[in-house]
């Protein structure tokens, strides 16, 4: 499941290991896509690499391939505790707030990914030879399907009472689970805050350029800091959610 913010995407996997990349099918514009396949790569042991390295690209005609995510798993890991089918949920920043993060000078320490980019639903494990099997280059098979772990229906609901802290002239608080989202109304400052009932308040005419805001609050009220309740569909498994 992929976003369509400026056109589907076309996207497909690649999974490097032990000097292999293997490569899945292309999706075509796809905003949803089902792959049903294996990537299999031989190792053997022992080997002096751990890192299992997967990415998802959305392939381009006349420009480079775009990186959407990475992954890393770990061989050993995967030898003793196989990995069942589980949703992974990507996560990334939105495009209108790239500028504004560079402006602010974020340091060394890069920000928490706070837009939703899609999910992959996998598995993985690492399946031991017999005798007599024989050892196959790295390549790509066909798989059958896997069920999608159990989801139930939760309703999501949220208050907000105030933001502290925050510099600016207006508020609004969001609160997002997956691609759901919901929000506060926009509110002033409490300094400028007029009439608390109203949960809105526009901007002040009579501000001087230069004057000294400072690190402000944000009252909401029962109105304004009310966020309708989002009713989304969840797996039932913690780690998928």
């Amino acid at each position: 499941d992929l976003p369509d913010e400026n056109g589907a995407p076309s996207p497909y996997l690649t999974a490097e290991f032990a000097g292999c990349l293997v490569k899945t099918a292309i999706g075509k514009n796809a905003k949803q896509f089902t792959f049903n396949e294996c990537l299999q790569i031989p190792v053997v042991t022992p080997v002096y690499e751990d890192t299992i390295i997967l990415k998802l690209w959305s392939s381009n005609w006349f420009s480079p391939d775009e990186l959407m995510a990475q992954g890393l798993f770990s061989f050993s890991e995967l030898r003793s505790h196989p990995l069942p089918p589980r949703w992974f949920n990507l996560y990334g920043w939105a495009a209108e707030e790239l500028a504004e993060m560079e402006r602010s000078g974020m340091g060394e320490k890069e920000p928490e990914a706070n837009v939703f980019k899609g999910r992959l639903l996998l598995s993985a494990l690492v399946h031991p030879l017999e005798n007599d099997e024989e050892f196959h280059p790295a390549k790509s098979v066909p798989t059958r399907p896997e069920m999608e772990p159990s989801l139930s229906q939760i309703g999501i609901l949220a208050d907000v009472y105030m933001v502290s802290g925050a510099d600016g002239r207006q508020c609004q608080v969001e609160v997002s689970f997956g691609p759901k989202s919901g929000s506060t109304k926009w509110v002033s400052s409490s300094e400028r805050l007029q009439d608390p009932s109203e949960g809105q308040d526009e901007f002040e005419d009579d501000h001087v350029e230069g004057e000294d805001e400072g690190l402000q609050s944000f009252g909401f009220n029962e109105k304004s800091g009310r966020i309708e309740m989002m009713v989304v569909m969840a797996p039932e498994d913690p780690n998928s959610q």
